[in-house]
């Protein structure tokens, strides 16, 4: 809410003025509810916000080591997007599969089972976080928060960016939350693509495009229907 009322006071709006659907992408923020929170589409004003749509809530594994050590956020992508047997399966071929598979899945796994120390949060930072392990960029470690990011931002091909293919974009999909029926951005479809590129060498600049497109075209989509 902070985020989206200072966005109201830099463009002027009135202090009385009519709520705004608000984009909020962030690292990290504790919800009203007490929820880990960071990709938010807000119903705001000054005032008051109400929560309208939502990343998919993904588990943080280790709790805030996971915003220090990228690898976490994309194991625990695949887990909650495709399932880790499925992912081995169909892209058991790539280098990032032998780089997680060095790391203590099991204990991961069985942190994940009884919910020990991985706290759902609908962070866009830590998906951002994801995407850059994927393709090597900060896999281990990150110095700061968003620095994963902001490489894989730096590392955008701007041919690909600007003038490829719209379909060529990596595809997100829109379905209700479960237990909340709010409208969701889930990344299992984004997910396939990627790691289909990976499996074809894709450069890593494209596959940052791709991805930069298409959750902007997801984000747009979102905004238009909670708009309808």
């Amino acid at each position: 809410h902070a985020h989206a009322a200072a966005c109201l006071a830099e463009n002027g709006w009135p202090l009385d003025g009519p709520a705004v659907l608000g984009v909020v992408l962030d690292g990290l923020g504790l919800g009203d509810d007490g929820a880990l929170r960071g990709g938010e589409f807000l119903l705001a004003d000054y005032r008051h916000a109400t929560r309208v749509g939502t990343l998919k809530p993904v588990a943080m594994i280790g709790g805030d080591q996971a915003s220090r050590e990228p690898w976490r956020n994309l194991y625990a992508q695949i887990v909650a997007e495709m399932g880790w047997p499925a992912f081995v399966s169909r892209f058991g071929e790539l280098e990032v599969h032998r780089r997680l598979s060095e790391k203590p899945l099991r204990v991961i796994d069985r942190m994940l089972a009884v919910g020990l120390n991985v706290p759902l949060a609908s962070s866009c930072g830590r998906l951002f976080d994801a995407v850059a392990a994927a393709v090597g960029v900060a896999f281990e470690r990150q110095d700061y928060e968003g620095q994963a990011g902001a490489m894989l931002e730096s590392l955008v091909d701007e041919e690909a960016l600007h003038d490829e293919a719209e379909e060529l974009a990596y595809g997100f999909t829109i379905a209700p939350l479960d237990g909340t029926g709010l409208p969701c951005v889930q990344a299992g479809a984004m997910w396939c693509a990627l790691f289909e590129d990976l499996v074809r060498a894709t450069p890593p600049g494209i596959v940052a495009a791709r991805f930069h497109r298409g959750l902007a075209r997801v984000i747009t989509g979102m905004a238009v229907e909670l708009k309808g």
